[in-house]
């Protein structure tokens, strides 16, 4: 009877003991999920996709994202978007329900130029295995629209590898959570240009149904071909306004210097033919300004104002224009970019690259909620034409009682001006000739001309001056009071300074014989120009009146 139980406690014993054999070995023979791994490098960026295809995947997925990852998302089986973020940072998603998984980490960064010996060097840091399992993966990197690589090293948890070529059949295992970093050296063989940019972009309301965008491009070449023509991509209904550089408007055409349109029924692309040619590692600045219409949404009038214009971006800002007459409510982007408070604006840091294929076109785009209060948007319009309609009452209303007044204003003014035209113009006539004899006494003082030439035309000169102040005496006369006796004082006291001044040099340059003597005439030099600036200033007071 004992040996009968001693065998059963020994069956059940060895029973046990196998369970827990086995359950040990199905956790130690998949601690790890299949994966296919393909990073293509391409111009201005890298794109790491990475398919979770067999082995039980977690309900919940965990990411820790290294700022160099510019954009990430994750695709389930069915093409729809299960996450996305900018920038790194940790993200979780729910897997349920899905038996495979896409993932896309997009590299873009300026250590993507190309080297002076035409080489690609950079390195890129990539968590491919999330937390909560590890990764086996087959890993492929492509390089064939720029060239070939020529070295890759990988490092994982602190130990280096070189990868052998080819590079399409390297394995990689990683634990959960491990990231890899890759270390690539490419030889550029492609000859075309690769245009990178910064982009700034205004939002602003312009009416309803219609919203004004302006995108700022810093752009630089990355590629070694220059570059000469630049084609945007813009959202569906685009109309362009104006493109230009910072100095120099475009005009529509397919010359240097201009850009033409073509629309389709997805996007309108615009081609850019640059004036200036832009080298390799070269900037420039373009500013394009265009209208896209909105549209009906679930919840109200709606525009996708994040597009990417077909280029990668390093970095991408958007502001909205402060304005009381619109607002603006965003879908999911407080998630992932840095929302500036107070003011109409969000910043992406790093925006997401031109990847054709990847993923909807949608699924990239921020959709803003934009309400307009059409009273709002037209009360400063109703103001101003009521403020007009009160304004021309008023005026209606006065005219006839203003009418008279200025009428009566005009007429004095037109007699005034008759009666004190002809005194202004008797003075400039005067102070003309006055000028010329000055010349001709500076002249005589340096013994510029001869004596017996001074002469004769220091004699005509007083002829056409005496005359000139019997002239203008009478006209003097007969202006008003308050200007008559200052004009009279004015003109009699350049007349005596030049009186002075005249007979002083006369008696010592033309009369005296011999040597000519050293005599100060700063003294009544200084003498007539006060007079001649007595008689500017109470010309001026009769202008003042006249005008």
């Amino acid at each position: 009877m004992k040996k009968i139980f001693r065998s059963i406690g020994l069956i059940i014993l060895l029973s046990t003991g196998i369970i827990v054999l086995i359950g040990q070995l199905h956790v130690t023979a998949s601690p790890y999920i299949k994966a296919n791994i393909n990073i293509k490098v391409d111009k201005g960026f890298v794109v790491a996709k990475e398919i979770l295809y067999s082995g039980n995947i977690p309900s919940t997925l965990t990411f820790n994202l290294p700022v160099n990852v510019s954009f990430f998302f994750a695709l389930g089986e069915d093409g729809k978007v299960l996450a996305k973020a900018w920038n790194g940072g940790k993200i979780t998603f729910s897997t349920t329900g899905q038996r495979n998984i896409t993932l896309y980490f997009v590299y873009v960064n300026e250590g993507l130029k190309i080297t002076d010996d035409n080489k690609l060097v950079f390195g890129i840091e990539l968590p491919l295995a999330p937390a909560e399992t590890g990764v086996d993966a087959a890993l492929v990197v492509d390089a064939n629209t720029i060239g070939n690589v020529s070295s890759i090293n990988l490092t994982i948890n602190g130990y280096e590898t070189p990868l052998m070529y080819p590079y399409n059949k390297s394995n990689i295992l990683l634990d959960a959570g491990q990231t890899a970093i890759f270390q690539l050296k490419i030889d550029v063989e492609n000859q075309e240009s690769w245009p990178v940019a910064y982009l700034k972009r205004i939002v602003k309301p312009l009416e309803p149904g219609i919203l004004l965008i302006i995108d700022e491009l810093e752009l630089e070449n990355y590629g070694l071909r220059t570059l000469s023509e630049l084609q945007l991509k813009l959202p569906k209904g685009a109309s362009i306004i104006e493109v230009r550089s910072k100095i120099v408007k475009f005009l529509r055409g397919s010359t240097y210097g201009g850009f033409k349109v073509k629309k389709n029924s997805n996007e309108t692309l615009v081609t850019i033919y640059l004036p200036v040619y832009i080298n390799r590692q070269s900037k420039t600045h373009l500013i394009v300004e265009y209208k896209i219409p909105l549209s009906e949404g679930e919840t109200g009038v709606v525009a996708s104002i994040l597009h990417n214009p077909g280029i990668p971006l390093l970095g991408f800002e958007v502001k909205f224009s402060p304005s009381d007459r619109f607002s603006i409510i965003t879908n999911w982007v407080k998630e992932h970019v840095e929302i500036v408070e107070g003011q109409h604006a969000f910043i992406l840091h790093e925006g997401v690259p031109n990847i054709p294929d990847i993923m909807p076109v949608e699924e990239v785009l921020v959709e803003a909620k934009v309400s307009f209060d059409l009273f709002e948007l037209y009360k400063p319009y109703i103001v101003s034409l009521i403020l007009l309609a009160l304004i021309a009452s008023a005026i209606a209303v006065a005219y006839r009682f203003i009418g008279v007044k200025q009428l009566k204003e005009a007429k004095v003014r037109v007699l005034e001006e008759a009666r004190l035209r002809p005194v202004i113009d008797r003075i400039e006539d005067f102070v003309s000739i006055v000028e010329a004899e000055i010349d001709l006494l500076r002249s005589i003082e340096k013994g510029e001309i001869k004596r017996s030439k001074a002469a004769t035309r220091l004699r005509a000169l007083r002829r056409t001056i005496s005359l000139e102040d019997r002239r203008l005496r009478e006209a003097v006369a007969k202006t008003p009071k308050p200007y008559r006796e200052g004009l009279e004082a004015a003109i009699e006291e350049v007349y005596t300074a030049l009186n002075k001044l005249e007979e002083v040099i006369k008696r010592n340059y033309l009369r005296r014989r011999g040597r000519r003597p050293l005599v100060d005439l700063r003294t009544y030099w200084r003498a007539l120009e006060d007079a001649l600036r007595k008689l500017e200033e109470e010309t001026s007071r009769l202008k003042e009146n006249l005008f």
